[in-house]
C-alpha cells in the first residue's frame, strides 16, 4: 500500500493531466460564487455572525479534498446542519463562540470512533423515510426561522385582520426572494439552454448560477446609495473580521465541563446526518461517472474535515447537495475544484470584507429560503402510503416529531420508530404454502399462482433469516397448517429465503421435527444456503434433527412422492 493511498483525493490530483487541472479550476471558480452567498447565508441561519460560515468553506473543504474518495462532493457548511447549530446556540448564547468548534470537535471525534471501532453501519439507522420526513420537516422549520430576517422584524397580524405590522422590509424581502426564485427556476435554465452555443457550457454555467452573488450585490449596492433613505430599515450582516481563519483550539478547555456533555448528543447527531447525507450525494455523484466511493475513506475525510472546522472556529461541514450539483455540472474532475473553490472563498473574502457592512440580512434569508423550498415536497410519504403503510407511518412520525419535539429528538424517534416497524416485521414473516409450476422446477405461492400440489406433502416457504424473533412464529405457522391439511405424511420447509440462523432458530427447526415425528409426520429442509449449512456442521444440528435436509424443493418432493407412492 503506498503513501498516497491514504491520501485518495491528493492522489487523485496529482495523477490528473493538465487538461483535467484546467477544468478543475474553471469548476472550482464556478463553485465558489455560488459557495460564498451560501456560507454567509447558512451561517445566518445558524445565529451566526458570517466569519464562522466563511470558515466553514476555507480549510475544511481543503482538507476534505486531500482525504476524499469523492472527486466532485463539495464539503462546507449546511443548511440542516446550520439548523441543528442554531438549536444548541440558542441553549447557551453566551458562549457560542466555545459552543460552535465544540461541536464540530465532537463530531470529528465521534466519526473517528465509528472508524476505529469499524461501527459505520450505525450510520444505516437512519432509513429513506426517516431522512425523508426529517428534511421536508426541517425545510419547513428553516423557512420558519427566515421570515423574521427575509421581512425585517417579526410578523404580527392586527386583530381585524385586514392589516400586518412590524415588518419594515417586508416588500423588499418578497421581491428579492421572487427575483431570486424566478432568475434560478426560469431565466438560469433558460440561459443556459439558449445561449450555450454562442457563449459556451461553461460561461452559461457560470450565468445560471450566479443569482444569489447578483441578488447580494444588488441589495448591498442599493443599501450603500440609500441608506439614509428607503433602505434606512434594513438591517446588514455588518463587518467581517480580516483574520477570519484563527487556529484557536480553546474548546479542549470544556472536555471536563458538564458543556461538553450537554451538547455532546447534538454533536452526535450533527455527525450521524453529515455523514450519511455526505455520502449518499457522494455516491450518487460517482454513479453517474462510474467511479467508486470509499465508506471508511470518506468517513475519515468528514471526520478530518470537521477537525479542521473546530480548530479556525468554524461551524460544523458536511457534504451539500446544490455546491456538489453545481461542482459535478461545471465539469470537476478531481478534488482540486474543492481546493480552488476555498481559494476563491479565502480570496472573495480579503477582497471585499467591507462588503459585508452593506449586505442586507433580508437577501440572504431570500436565498436560504429560494434554496430549501424545493426540498418540501410531500410527495414521498403519498407513493409510501401506496406501497408499504408501515414506512408511510414511519415518514409521518418523524415529520410531526421534528415539528412538534425537535430536529433530534424528531429524528431518533422516526429512526426508533422505523426500527420497530423492522422488528416487526422479523417476528411476523411471511410463510407460505407453495407448490409446483407445472412442467418446471419451480415453486410458488399456491395462493398466487396455479401450481401443483402432492398427496400427503406439505411445502412451505420461510421467507426471513430464522432467529430468535421468529422461531415461535415458525412452529406456530407449521402447527397450523399441519392441522389444516389432512393425511399429511411429510412437510418440507423451503429455506430459499434463510440468510441466517441463530440457536434459537436451530432449536425450533429441531423441536418442529420432533413434535411431528411424534404424530407420524417427517419435517425436512430444502434449499438451504451455505452459510445456514455452514452453521448446522458446526453445531450439533445434524445429531438431533430428526429430519433429511436436500438439495433443492424438486429433489425432496420427487424422493418423498416416491415413498408415499409405495
Amino acid at each position: 500500500m503506498t503513501k498516497l493511498s491514504y491520501f485518495p483525493g491528493l492522489a487523485s490530483i496529482l495523477h490528473g493531466g493538465r487538461g483535467v487541472r484546467w477544468a478543475d479550476v474553471i469548476a472550482g471558480i464556478i463553485t465558489g460564487v455560488v459557495l460564498v452567498p451560501q456560507a454567509v447565508a447558512f451561517a445566518q441561519l445558524a445565529g451566526l455572525p458570517a466569519q464562522v460560515g466563511l470558515a466553514a468553506s476555507m480549510l475544511p473543504m481543503v482538507v476534505y479534498a486531500l482525504l476524499g474518495s469523492s472527486r466532485t462532493l463539495s464539503v462546507g457548511p449546511v443548511s440542516v446542519a446550520a439548523l441543528m447549530v442554531y438549536e444548541v446556540v440558542q441553549r447557551y448564547p453566551t458562549v457560542t463562540s466555545i459552543v460552535v468548534p465544540l461541536l464540530a470537535a465532537q463530531a470529528a471525534i465521534f466519526l473517528l470512533l465509528l472508524l476505529v471501532l469499524r461501527l459505520e453501519v450505525i450510520t444505516r439507522i437512519f432509513s429513506h423515510p426517516v431522512l425523508n420526513g426529517f428534511t421536508v420537516a426541517a425545510a419547513l422549520l428553516i423557512v420558519w426561522s427566515q421570515l423574521k430576517p427575509l421581512l425585517g422584524a417579526e410578523v404580527k397580524i392586527n386583530a381585524d385582520f385586514n392589516s400586518f405590522t412590524g415588518m419594515p422590509t417586508l416588500t423588499e424581502g418578497l421581491i428579492a426572494a421572487g427575483a431570486l426564485y424566478t432568475y434560478s427556476q426560469h431565466a438560469g435554465p433558460w440561459l443556459q439552454k439558449h445561449l450555450r452555443v454562442h457563449l459556451g457550457a461553461t460561461t452559461t454555467l457560470l450565468l445560471a448560477r450566479v443569482g444569489p452573488l447578483f441578488l447580494l450585490t444588488i441589495a448591498a449596492s442599493l443599501y450603500a446609495l440609500y441608506s439614509t433613505g428607503f433602505a434606512a430599515a434594513w438591517r446588514v450582516v455588518g463587518a467581517v473580521p480580516s483574520s477570519v481563519i484563527r487556529l484557536d483550539v480553546a474548546w479542549i478547555n470544556m472536555v471536563s465541563t458538564p458543556l461538553f456533555w450537554s451538547v455532546l448528543p447534538s454533536a452526535i447527531m450533527i455527525a450521524l446526518v453529515g455523514y450519511v447525507e455526505s455520502f449518499a450525494v457522494a455516491q450518487s455523484l460517482a454513479q453517474k461517472r462510474r467511479e467508486t466511493i470509499n465508506v471508511r475513506a470518506e468517513m475519515l475525510a468528514l471526520s478530518a474535515a470537521n477537525g479542521a472546522a473546530s480548530v479556525c472556529g468554524a461551524m460544523p461541514v458536511a457534504g451539500g447537495f446544490s455546491r456538489s450539483m453545481v461542482n459535478f455540472a461545471a465539469g470537476a474532475r478531481t478534488q482540486l475544484a474543492s481546493i480552488v473553490a476555498a481559494t476563491f472563498s479565502f480570496t472573495a473574502l480579503y477582497l471585499a470584507a467591507n462588503v459585508f457592512n452593506f449586505v442586507p440580512k433580508f437577501a440572504l434569508a431570500a436565498i436560504i429560503i429560494v434554496a430549501i423550498v424545493p426540498l418540501i415536497s410531500f410527495a414521498e410519504p403519498h407513493k409510501l402510503w401506496r406501497t408499504d403503510r408501515s414506512e408511510a407511518l414511519t415518514w409521518l412520525i418523524t415529520f410531526a416529531g421534528v415539528l412538534g419535539l425537535g430536529l433530534e429528538e424528531g429524528l431518533l424517534l422516526g429512526a426508533g420508530w422505523g426500527l420497530m416497524a423492522f422488528l416487526s416485521r422479523s417476528v411476523r414473516p411471511h410463510i407460505a404454502a407453495i407448490g409446483r409450476v407445472a412442467d418446471t422446477e419451480h415453486y410458488r405461492n399456491t395462493l398466487r399462482h396455479t401450481v401443483e400440489t402432492f398427496p400427503g406433502l406439505l411445502l412451505l416457504r420461510f421467507d426471513e433469516s430464522l432467529t430468535f424473533l421468529n422461531a415461535t412464529t415458525l412452529k406456530e405457522a407449521v402447527q397450523k397448517q399441519v392441522q389444516a391439511t389432512p393425511e399429511l405424511m411429510h412437510v418440507i420447509l423451503s429455506g430459499a429465503a434463510i440468510n441466517h440462523i441463530d440457536s434459537s432458530g436451530a432449536h425450533a427447526l429441531i423441536e418442529i421435527a420432533t413434535d411431528l415425528k411424534v404424530a407420524g409426520i417427517g419435517f425436512h429442509l430444502a434449499e438451504i444456503k451455505g452459510p445456514v449449512l455452514d452453521y448446522f456442521k458446526t453445531s450439533d444440528f445434524a445429531n438431533d434433527f430428526a429430519g433429511q435436509i436436500y438439495l433443492s424443493m424438486n429433489e425432496a418432493v420427487g424422493a418423498l412422492a416416491a415413498a408415499n407412492s409405495h
